[in-house]
């Protein structure tokens, strides 16, 4: 104790770290520096009071009183705003890693969430894969299974198919392209029709080998509702061709078969009525060049043999698909008429050289 007394009496130092640690001590304590201040407050109020009315002094001065009384009251309110911060800080980071440790968790759990959701996906997409798998068949089995009324929408077929009857490729009142498949036991002459895109037909001719996956789809045609194969993938397997080699082959059986019906012609009467039929200008006009024997007859009889040849020669044209031949008439080279290839084809409007 003496120790401490000398301390006290001969370092400022000791001093210093006396009233650092006593401040300290009122900031830590801060609720007991609090009542202390109201105390010494209330003791204050006590020797004004005592001083004033009675004229006696207490051991400490009023305004002693009063400094001490607002030092603790003020210490202890810096006290409470700093000691619930480091609390608070403390709380804080002893809490810390409890959340990191939840939200681990959390996010471990969703992450197997969405690995279970993921491996869900693909084994429905596998599913799904097997499930819409197309149906192997053949064009002479979905024309029986059309005919009886067991094909069903949404189904879906996979068959190899002989294109057929191409110069009766055509879109139909549903806006729809119909091309024609053989079914030899099922519908030998007509065929199978499926609908198909024009610009994939292009490529087909009759006896393309066709590889085909269809569906099978409610198609409103002339306002009923109708089951029709509708074309979904295609292939060629053998015997392709272009839409220039379609048009090359269809132009050279056009005029192949207006020849042949010139000889025709000519073998039915046992004399040349008609020296030839040759090309015109552009497809699908022709020259139909007539025997100078034409030239004995009169006007009445040329029209009237022109306009019978021209009306045999527009169904040829017709059965080749040609819905709008034109067909000039010449005599020793000298035109004499012309069909009216747009309005009524097999009409002839013949020219002043015949009039």
């Amino acid at each position: 104790m003496e120790k401490i007394k000398d301390l006290w009496k001969n370092t400022k130092w000791f001093k210093i770290l006396v009233f650092i640690t006593c401040i300290s001590l009122l900031f830590i304590l801060w609720p007991i520096t609090l009542i202390s201040g109201l105390i010494m407050y209330g003791y204050a109020l006590y020797s004004v009071v005592k001083s004033k009315i009675r004229g006696q002094y207490t051991k400490f001065k009023p305004k002693t009183s009063f400094i001490l009384a607002t030092s603790l009251i003020f210490i202890s309110i810096i006290g409470c705003i700093v000691t619930p911060d480091t609390t608070n800080t403390d709380s804080k980071s002893e809490t810390t890693p409890k959340v990191t440790k939840t939200s681990q968790s959390i996010t471990s759990s969703s992450s197997k969430k969405e690995k279970q959701a993921s491996q869900k996906k693909d084994t429905t997409k596998k599913e799904t894969s097997v499930a819409s798998k197309p149906i192997e068949t053949t064009p002479d089995k979905l024309v029986e299974k059309i005919n009886n009324g067991t094909l069903k929408s949404g189904e879906k077929y996979h068959f190899v198919g002989e294109m057929m009857r191409s110069d009766n490729w055509s879109t139909d009142s549903s806006g729809n392209y119909t091309v024609y498949v053989k079914a030899p036991e099922q519908a030998s002459i007509a065929g199978m029709s499926l609908y198909a895109d024009e610009h994939d037909a292009e490529r087909w001719t009759d006896g393309t080998q066709v590889d085909f996956v269809v569906n099978i789809k409610n198609v409103d045609l002339n306002g009923y509702k109708v089951l029709m194969p509708v074309v979904k993938t295609s292939k060629i397997l053998s015997g392709g061709t272009t839409k220039e080699q379609k048009d090359s082959i269809k132009e050279n059986d056009y005029y192949d078969a207006l020849s042949s019906a010139a000889q025709t012609v000519n073998t039915s009467l046992g004399t040349n009525a008609i020296d030839s039929i040759d090309r015109g200008y552009s497809y699908p006009a022709a020259n139909v060049n007539l025997n100078i024997v034409f030239a004995s007859y009169s006007n009445m009889e040329i029209k009237s043999l022109v306009q019978t040849l021209n009306e045999s020669l527009v169904k040829i044209a017709h059965s080749k698909g040609v819905d709008n031949p034109q067909f000039h008439y010449y005599i020793s080279g000298v035109e004499i008429g012309e069909n009216r290839s747009i309005m009524d084809p097999s009409k002839v409007k013949f020219n002043s050289n015949l009039k």
